[in-house]
């Protein structure tokens, strides 16, 4: 006998932004605004954590209380303009205002934050490099491609974070 199939998140369809899949421990992650919803697809779509741009956690869905469609950022919190997770799906990243916050999955906790643009940044790819630390490339309204760690070379690029 097979697992079963996964719940489908309410709202999903209606929510902007992006949708990552982790497996395991099959973990939906679905972006409005300065929110990144962390749904649990095995426990009938139940979502268990809300991560905030600032770096906070909380536990459940914010934005359940809310009644209208339109989630509105509260004062001091960025747009979320991409998310990604590291190969390992170990890490969760995600570009808001002129950052990048990192959180671990393990735990759901934020572990750090990257900055060096001056212009909000709006595209973001992780990769491996071959010592096995994270590669995070970031792309910004500023018109540099930055990354981290800084001290790896790459062909073409500007300059590292």
């Amino acid at each position: 006998m097979g697992p079963s199939k996964p719940a489908e998140v309410p709202g999903v369809l209606q929510q902007q932004g992006v949708r990552q899949l982790v497996q395991p421990p099959e973990l939906v992650f679905t972006v409005s605004t300065s929110y990144i919803k962390v749904w649990d697809i095995w426990d009938s779509a139940t979502c268990v954590r809300t991560l905030i741009s600032s770096g906070q956690v909380i536990s459940g869905d914010a934005c359940a209380g809310t009644t209208t469609r339109t989630i509105a950022s509260v004062q001091g919190e960025h747009q979320i303009n991409q998310i990604a997770l590291n190969p390992a799906g170990t890490m969760l990243y995600a570009a808001a205002g002129n950052s990048v916050r990192i959180w671990e999955l393990n735990r759901l906790q934020p572990i750090g934050k990257l900055t060096g643009h001056i212009g909000p940044e709006m595209c973001l790819t992780v990769n491996q490099t071959a010592s096995n630390h994270d590669l995070v490339v970031t792309g910004s309204k500023d018109h540099y491609v930055k990354w981290d760690p800084p001290s790896l070379p790459l062909t073409g690029s500007t300059k590292g974070l």
